[in-house]
Formats: structure tokens, C-alpha cells, sequence
């Protein structure tokens, strides 16, 4: 009866934290940018502000951040609590929803200017009026900087609007 008991017991012990482990809260790996935009272009965002005249844009619409000339002035982002947050500083699982498919109306293009690109990815105004994304295309002028370069002075490339290390961008 002592070894029954003894054996129970050591036996509730040694599962009771794994099962606890187990039924532990997960990491997300992944987000649904709801609600879906579909809008026509970036949602303007003048001084950061995402306001209409008849009240403001709902949280994680895709905005872009322009003067008050309409030109932009940062990268685009998501209306967050009334303010455009630029896609680099959002939450890495949100920053998909910045870029829907349906707003990637810009054609791919080189990058002309010889610099080391910040960001992959342009904005352009298409005959609607509006703003939409393109992406610097992987030739040899599409050098930019790495979010965690190994070395200080390491470049990566752009690849569909992401910047990766040199050689790891796959046709797709």
C-alpha cells in the first residue's frame, strides 16, 4: 500500500508541470490584418493624424504620412489610436498589414539614385490620385541596410520589398 501510494504521488509530481507547461500560452507567429482595407490608396495622414472630416480611420488601416503639400513624409504605417505609426515601428507581426496586395500598384524599379537604401519599397501617385507602394527590384544597385547586420558595414539586398543578405533572394 506504501509503494501504491508512494508511486501515485511521485507520479502526479512529475506530470503536473508538464501538463501545466503545455497548457501555457503560445507566442502568435502570425496576424489576419483585420479589418481588410480596401480603400483606394494609403489612407493620407497629414501631421501623423489619421483623421476624415466625418471622424477618424479605424485602428490598423494603412495610412502614409504626408505634408501638408501631400508629398510623404515618412514610411507608411497603421492608424493606431488615431496616429499613423510607421511600419518600422510597429510590431513585427503587423507589419504585413502595411503593405495589402491591393495597394501595390507602383511598378518594381531600380533603385537610380546609387545610396544604400533605408527601406525596399517606394511610394508613388497613380492617375486615382492616390498612393500606392513598389518595391526596388534585386539588381546591383538595390543595396540596403540590414535590420541585424552580422558586421557593421554589411549591406544586404532589396527582395520584394524586404531587405535580406546578399544572395538569399530566390525567384519566385
Amino acid at each position: 500500500m506504501k509503494i501504491a501510494c508512494f508511486i501515485t504521488v511521485l507520479l502526479f509530481a512529475a506530470t503536473g508541470p508538464i501538463s501545466a507547461a503545455a497548457n501555457q500560452p503560445q507566442p502568435r507567429t502570425t496576424v489576419a490584418c483585420v479589418p481588410p482595407y480596401r480603400g483606394k490608396g494609403y489612407a493620407r495622414s497629414y501631421n501623423f493624424k489619421c483623421k476624415l472630416r466625418t471622424g477618424t480611420y479605424p485602428n490598423n488601416t494603412p495610412c502614409l504620412p504626408v505634408t501638408g503639400g501631400g508629398r510623404p513624409l515618412d514610411q507608411a504605417g497603421l492608424c493606431q489610436h488615431n496616429r499613423c505609426k510607421p511600419f518600422y515601428k510597429l510590431h513585427p507581426l503587423l507589419k504585413v498589414c502595411v503593405f495589402p496586395r491591393s495597394l501595390h500598384r507602383c511598378p518594381d524599379k531600380e533603385n537610380t539614385k546609387k545610396i544604400v537604401l533605408d527601406h525596399c519599397h517606394y511610394y508613388c501617385k497613380q492617375t486615382d490620385k492616390e498612393w500606392y507602394f513598389g518595391h526596388y527590384k534585386n539588381e546591383g544597385n538595390s543595396a540596403c541596410h540590414l535590420e541585424k547586420p552580422d558586421t557593421p558595414y554589411e549591406y544586404g539586398e532589396c527582395c520584394r520589398g524586404q531587405c535580406v543578405k546578399r544572395g538569399q533572394c530566390s525567384a519566385k
